[in-house]
C-alpha cells in the first residue's frame, strides 16, 4: 500500500472522527450539507430526528447553534477545521451557508478535488457522501461506522491486489 494511499485514507477516518466527535450529532442528515435555519443547504430535509433536534434547540433559545451547522458527513467534517484545511462552511451575503474548498473565493463545489482528497471514485462520493450515504445513515454514528468499513473494506482489497501482484511476479 502506497503512502498515498495511506493519506486518503486517513482522510476519510477524520470525517469519521468528526462524527463521532460532532457537537451536534443528532442534527443529522445525509440530504443536507448544512443546517441554514429550518432548511439544511444542497436541499430540504425531511428527516424527522434532525427536524425534532432543530426544533428543541430553537424551542430552548439556542437558535444560533443551528444555523450553519453541519447536517451531513462532510458537513460535520468542514465544521472541523483542526482536522482539515480542505473544505469550509461558507456564509452568503444573505447569511446562508454552504460548503466551499478552502482557496476559493466563490461557492462553487468541486467535487472532483474532494473525490481526490479521499481518493475515491464519484460512484463511491454518492455511496458516502450524497443524500442516501453512508447507505441511508439516519444517524452520525451510523455514518461514522458505515465510513469506517468502506476504508477497512479498501485496505483489504489493496492487499490483495498486491499479494496477487507479487505472486505473479
Amino acid at each position: 500500500m502506497s503512502k498515498k494511499d495511506d493519506i486518503k485514507d486517513t482522510n476519510l477516518m477524520k470525517v469519521v472522527q468528526a462524527l463521532r466527535e460532532s457537537q451536534y450529532p443528532k442534527l443529522f442528515a445525509m440530504d443536507s450539507y448544512v443546517w441554514d435555519g429550518d432548511e439544511g443547504h444542497h436541499s430540504s430535509t425531511d428527516n424527522p430526528t434532525a427536524q425534532r433536534a432543530l426544533s428543541k434547540i430553537a424551542d430552548e433559545g439556542k437558535e444560533k447553534n443551528f444555523c450553519g451547522t453541519p447536517a451531513c458527513a462532510l458537513g460535520h467534517f468542514a465544521a472541523r477545521t483542526d482536522l482539515q484545511r480542505i473544505l469550509k462552511i461558507q456564509r452568503d451575503k444573505e447569511g446562508g451557508a454552504a460548503l466551499a474548498m478552502f482557496g476559493s473565493n466563490n461557492r462553487d463545489w468541486d467535487m472532483e478535488a474532494v473525490n481526490e482528497y479521499f481518493g475515491i471514485s464519484h460512484e463511491e462520493h454518492e455511496e458516502l457522501f450524497g443524500g442516501e450515504g453512508c447507505g441511508d445513515a439516519q444517524t452520525a454514528k451510523q455514518a461514522a461506522n458505515y465510513i469506517e468499513n468502506f476504508v477497512c473494506q479498501r485496505r483489504k482489497k489493496r492487499k490483495s491486489e498486491e499479494s496477487a501482484k507479487s505472486v505473479a511476479s
